[in-house]
């Protein structure tokens, strides 16, 4: 029996040298990566913040950028409105002048015959 159970005993010392050398293994394989997983968080953090300065100055950008066109559009609106009101005026003067040479002719019509009764009258 002795040599059973050194036989048992060998193989029990076999199977504990395996089981020690896969703990080892999978210890190592986990330390790796954690260790991995800690970097790629650092790296992942690195990333979102240099994410997030750019982002902020985008955001600067295009604050400043919106600002300077509605600038720009309220200049453009205000000549506009300028413009618009100089078409009006010129409208209006155009409108007055076609009447003038439309109703020039009636009125120095409708003036002549009282203006010569005017003169009628007044030498009466």
């Amino acid at each position: 029996m002795s040599a059973e159970k050194a036989k048992v005993q060998q193989h029990n010392q076999e199977v504990q040298t395996r089981y020690e050398t896969e703990v080892k293994a999978e210890t190592e394989r986990v330390a790796s990566l954690e260790a991995q997983n800690q970097k790629d968080a650092t790296q992942n953090e690195e990333a979102r913040k240099a994410y997030e300065a750019e982002k902020a100055k985008v955001e600067a950008q295009n604050a400043e950028a919106q600002k300077a066109y509605e600038a720009e559009k309220a200049k453009v609106e205000a000549q506009n409105a300028e413009a618009q009101k100089k078409l009006m005026r010129l409208k209006k003067l155009r409108l007055r002048l076609k009447m003038r040479k439309k109703f020039a002719p009636m009125k120095r019509s409708w003036l002549i015959p009282k203006l010569k009764n005017a003169k009628i009258f007044s030498s009466i």
